[in-house]
């Protein structure tokens, strides 16, 4: 197995452990707020940010598991369409970029959430622990969960791609860059090819 398909099968595995358990967490706090804010409440929708973080999750799953897929049961399918899954890569990027910003809006310093959460701590100290501060504590505990773990798999993605935007600048920088980052990755160098078919006739 060459170095780039290890990485790739990696930076795989650990996308979908992080967005699996990105998404277990969002669902817990949609249940959450349902209750804080009552099952019966009419017109009640999930907050955009837990709609974003489990819809960019489930895709990034699935993602990982066609990527798994693909290396195992079919060497060179992406190295041949190494443009695709940069862009594809790229977007991902983008999208927990804005699953982290969007939490952020709430729990961050001026969010709105973080106003609540202080009320809850202050509320704990005196050792008051009903049921509306423990729902309460598990909104500030798992919105606090969900930054780092979509800007862990946003710089996972991001230095994937930056990776793989480096092995598609070598591919075609010459042969000198092929000789040099063809075994890495696995594609056969057209030198040695041309000239084994030489010897060959």
């Amino acid at each position: 197995m060459n170095g780039l398909r290890l990485y790739r099968i990696l930076t795989s595995v650990a996308a979908f452990a992080l967005s699996i358990f990105a998404i277990v967490q969002l669902v817990r706090l949609l249940n959450d707020i349902r209750d804080m804010v009552g099952q019966s409440s009419p017109g009640f929708t999930a907050p955009p940010y837990v709609s974003l973080g489990i819809a960019v999750g489930a895709i990034t799953v699935c993602t990982s598991v066609v990527m798994i897929v693909l290396d195992f049961f079919a060497v060179n399918a992406l190295m041949s369409a190494i443009a695709f899954e940069i862009g594809w890569t790229v977007t991902l990027v983008v999208l927990w970029l804005a699953v982290a910003i969007t939490t952020l809006n709430v729990r961050g310093p001026t969010g709105r959430g973080n106003a609540l959460c202080s009320e809850v701590r202050e509320t704990m100290k005196l050792g008051e622990f009903g049921d509306i501060v423990h729902q309460a504590q598990v909104f500030c505990d798992t919105t606090q969960l969900i930054p780092p773990t979509s800007f862990a798999v946003f710089g996972l993605l991001f230095l994937y791609t930056q990776v793989l935007l480096l092995v598609d600048f070598l591919r075609y920088r010459g042969r000198s860059g092929m000789v040099q980052v063809t075994h890495w990755v696995g594609i056969p160098d057209k030198t040695q090819t041309s000239n084994s078919r030489s010897a060959l006739i």
